[in-house]
């Protein structure tokens, strides 16, 4: 089947035309308000500014820190992983993952239950050793810690996925040789997965680079990063050019990191996050001894994982009388007689009807746009072009986004500023080039003769798609858009600059709730944070059942 046959070169332009309106053009408003009416001296003067380089540099030390902590962290267990069937290991598997979909406002508010003074435990067992806290200790722990927790994951899917290819005639052959376990591991293991390690550090890196929501929540006032300086410079002193400025700069190291991962890493650049597991190299250890310690090693990951999680659930369910559902209870009820009041229940409500409102704009938009990519036939030169083009929105950071939208759509004649879309089509940007790269590799799976026989016995192409090209691809197709769900369902940068007062999404909610003094608050706060936890939770479940059917 030719794209040149009937209307399929055609299919990419209406997703095109979405992406010129609602990206670039924003993005291009941004870069004219930083140019409008400076000169080259005023540029010289922020290129030279402290602002500048004082968050640039934060954010280039926290990201690297953040990331040597993570691969120290995840390359140990990913290494156990590959070479030996430890007990628990298909839990393992799935917990060291779930974090990578987790709501960057629920890991803040996990590490807020076991690092913070509002009933924290490090705050319990430091009080009972003998010191007191009486504030949080905001700062570059917590920021750290909760980078680890959410970039281990990466590393973890990155090495295994790739080290799977990995033989285990190759690592039995050095152990013949006379190389130690750890030998095998320094000498041949590690060198083999090289390509994956610097593909999972430059990726955990750029994560950590543009964090904001995690530096937002538990950074504090001294540090920050420049997504996190784009929204002060907006919301706190409305310095557009300021924060326009920043945002060409981070979107430029952004662009330079991308770059660079791609010509250092090509070959682990297409692992997937999301498939059925592998069996381990060497099997089951031999030794009892090798296999209570690698067991033990699992169930200390395990926990270490499931703590901040579990902390959550533990702060939502606790209350200063003992335990309960007052917290869940007081999420519909006015205690403050505000009279712009929203019961926290409806922001339930709103993100559900978003997020299920940004997958229909990713499958409406993204299924015309993945089946032109998926095409095979060379005959139309812009397919790569066409496909960067869509890839677009991974280069620039939620914060960019919702800045661009203040912007351009609140100025006549294109003020949405009171419009229901600015939320769903924000979240479908950022969800849409994760939709693509689910959906096209199993478009491109699907074996050319079968269409041709199809098409051969008669079928139209409408029955060729629907009898034998969609029953191929349904499952990854369902994933696709789960995750456009879930994406929709945490995404909290492009949000915290659009969403108004009275249409807040659940994360808005529980920022709103943690920035505010009180234990209703903060307990409020962590059982909507139970709540987004849980609806991510079913749906990575979800995800993992459809990953081992693929």
């Amino acid at each position: 089947m030719k794209r040149s046959q009937g209307w399929g070169h055609l299919l990419w332009i209406v997703p095109g035309l979405g992406l010129l309106f609602w990206f670039v053009f924003p993005i291009l408003t941004v870069w004219r308000i930083s140019l409008q009416g400076t000169d080259g001296v005023q540029w010289v003067r922020f290129l030279t500014s402290s602002l500048l380089w004082h968050t640039l540099g934060q954010g280039v030390v926290q990201a690297t820190l953040s990331t040597l902590c993570t691969l120290t962290i995840a390359l140990p267990i990913s290494i156990i992983w590959l070479l030996y069937d430890v007990t628990g290991r298909r839990w393992l598997q799935i917990l060291l993952t779930l974090p990578f979909v987790l709501p960057t406002v629920v890991v803040a508010a996990g590490f807020r239950a076991i690092w913070g003074a509002e009933g924290g435990w490090i705050r319990f067992l430091l009080e009972w050793i003998g010191f007191s806290i009486h504030e949080f200790p905001y700062g570059w722990a917590p920021v750290i810690l909760a980078h680890v927790f959410y970039n281990v994951s990466v590393v973890f899917r990155v090495v295994t996925g790739y080290g799977s290819r990995i033989g285990a005639e190759v690592l039995e052959s050095a152990c013949c040789l006379g190389y130690s376990p750890f030998g095998v591991v320094r000498r041949v293991l590690l060198p083999m997965l090289r390509p994956a390690i610097v593909s999972a550090a430059l990726v955990v890196f750029l994560f950590c680079f543009g964090s904001f929501g995690v530096v937002l929540l538990l950074g504090g006032s001294t540090m920050t990063t420049l997504d996190v300086e784009i929204y002060r410079q907006t919301v706190y002193f409305f310095h557009m050019r300021s924060a326009a400025q920043l945002s060409i700069v981070q979107f430029c190291c952004t662009l330079f990191v991308v770059i660079l991962h791609r010509r250092l890493s090509p070959d682990a650049s297409g692992i997937a996050l999301f498939r059925s597991s592998v069996g381990s190299i060497l099997g089951t250890p031999r030794s009892f001894r090798n296999r209570a310690l690698l067991t033990g090693t699992a169930f200390a990951y395990t926990l270490s994982f499931g703590l901040p999680l579990a902390a959550i659930l533990v702060q939502a369910f606790r209350t200063s009388t003992g335990w309960g559902v007052d917290y869940f209870s007081a999420l519909l009820v006015n205690d403050s007689d505000a009279l712009f009041f929203v019961a926290p229940v409806d922001a339930v409500i709103h993100s559900l009807q978003i997020a299920c409102l940004a997958s229909v704009f990713c499958l409406a938009f993204g299924f015309p746009a993945a089946q032109f990519l998926a095409d095979p036939s060379p005959s139309f030169r812009m397919t790569t072009l066409v496909h960067g083009g869509f890839l677009l929105p991974l280069g620039a950071s939620p914060v960019i986004l919702g800045l661009g939208f203040i912007l351009t759509f609140a100025v006549p004649p294109i003020d949405f500023r009171s419009s229901w879309l600015l939320i769903p089509v924000s979240h479908t940007l950022v969800a849409f080039p994760i939709f693509l790269q689910t959906v096209i590799p199993a478009l491109r799976g699907v074996p050319d003769v079968l269409k041709q026989a199809a098409t051969t016995l008669g079928s139209s192409s409408w029955h060729v798609w629907l009898r034998v090209q969609l029953p191929l691809i349904r499952n990854s197709l369902t994933a696709a858009l789960i995750l456009s769900f879930m994406i929709s369902l945490g995404e909290f940068g492009a949000t915290v600059f659009i969403a108004r007062p009275h249409v807040p999404t659940l994360p808005i909610a529980i920022y709103r709730y943690l920035s505010q003094p009180g234990e209703m608050n903060y307990g409020r706060a962590m059982a909507m944070a139970s709540i987004l936890l849980g609806l991510t939770a079913f749906g990575f479940v979800v995800l993992e059942r459809i990953g081992r059917r693929r």
